[in-house]
């Protein structure tokens, strides 16, 4: 647990509790007593709820920050605020019916040095897209190794599945919450992480997402081992896509036109 508390800045620890809190009191907002309001039932949903987002949350990212840093880039967790609130009061209003969990998403830095008398200043906005989009891909396959946990209860087992799917899907819808840039050497920028794959190549996404969609309705619907089975053959496949697609450039979304490779 400490390594992986390493990776995060004090800051982004806070943050990313703060975020697992608003995510679990949204999505246990109707739960708290069936028919009449039961403090003890509602706030051991809540706890459990939180324990869970904590730390689907903290992997999802970690798997995110690993990879982002071993291709170059330092990636930092930002919450978008007025997404909280929005989710926030659309609970109040629907009675937890209907839920909005677009959290936030990474900022990827890039620190221009001078490489052969000459500054780097292109980004590679399609490999940003693929680091990004492991974050959902995470989501998808912990839920498809809780499932094949059978000594865990049923209950707990669905909780972790539910979480982790509302994850994936608000992280693959390209909202635009976050977009920095700061001046002085130093740039960053940020989107949910459908939109930066997206942005990068429309094509990349909608393949990539469909896959997604597809794994995740054999996880819910078909049992432990074949959901485990078709988790591995759709990341194998989004693996290939990226291979294909962006290491031999066969597309050229709009990220293409600033290409600038780290390997």
């Amino acid at each position: 647990m400490k390594k992986l508390l390493k990776l995060f800045s004090r800051k982004e620890q806070f943050m990313i509790f703060l975020t697992s809190f608003i995510i679990a009191f949204i999505l246990t907002f109707d739960e708290w007593g069936k028919e009449t309001f039961d403090f003890t039932v509602g706030i051991g949903n809540l706890l459990l709820v939180l324990i869970v987002t904590i730390i689907s949350l903290f992997i999802k990212i970690s798997v995110q920050k690993y990879f982002s840093k071993k291709r170059g880039f330092e990636a930092e967790f930002s919450p978008w605020i007025l997404g909280f609130i929005f989710g926030i009061l659309l609970a109040l209003i629907t009675n937890g019916k209907f839920i909005f969990l677009a959290f936030g998403g990474l900022i990827f830095y890039i620190i221009e040095k001078l490489k052969l008398g000459e500054p780097r200043t292109n980004i590679d906005f399609a490999l940003i897209g693929w680091l990004s989009i492991l974050g959902p891909l995470t989501n998808i396959i912990l839920a498809a190794i809780v499932k094949m946990l059978v000594f865990l209860p049923n209950s707990l087992i669905l909780k972790i599945i539910s979480v982790n799917f509302w994850m994936a899907l608000y992280g693959m819808i390209p909202l635009p919450f976050i977009h920095k840039f700061k001046v002085g050497g130093e740039k960053k920028f940020g989107t949910s992480d459908g939109l930066k794959l997206l942005f990068a190549s429309p094509l990349e996404y909608i393949i990539v997402t469909v896959v997604m969609v597809i794994n995740a309705v054999i996880v819910v619907s078909a049992d432990s081992v074949v959901s485990l089975l078709a988790t591995l053959v759709c990341t194998v496949f989004i693996w290939l896509v990226y291979n294909i697609f962006y290491k031999l450039n066969i597309t050229k979304g709009s990220g293409k036109n600033y290409k600038y490779r780290i390997e």
